[in-house]
């Protein structure tokens, strides 16, 4: 990989390295499996794109599960609140604060 330095910044330049030489492959006819097989700049960065798709992919996946159990979570705790509440009495729930007590 080639790095340059331009105006204090540090920057990668294998982008525009493999770029060039996809675009120069197409040009001459050459398939993509052809240039992957044969350009090793062009190999890495097609492999490191796919590296990080199945990682984000993945990633998402977990999410949702995360997502799921957290909800399958808060509803079991719903329903065990509920049901608690439905064996007090009304006055019962107005001392633990469930309820406002109402003017009377």
């Amino acid at each position: 990989m080639a790095y340059s330095y331009s105006r204090g910044y540090y920057t990668d330049n294998s982008g525009a390295e493999v770029a060039t030489a996809v675009l120069e492959a197409y040009a001459d006819g050459v398939e993509f499996e052809t240039l992957i097989k044969k350009n090793k700049a062009v190999r890495q960065f097609w492999y490191n794109i796919q590296s990080e798709r199945a990682a984000k992919f993945k990633r998402a996946e977990q999410e949702k599960i995360r997502l799921a159990k957290l909800a399958e979570k808060r509803a079991e705790e719903k329903a065990k609140r509920e049901e608690v509440m439905s064996k007090l009495s009304r006055e019962e729930l107005e001392a633990f604060g469930f309820v406002k007590k109402g003017k009377r």
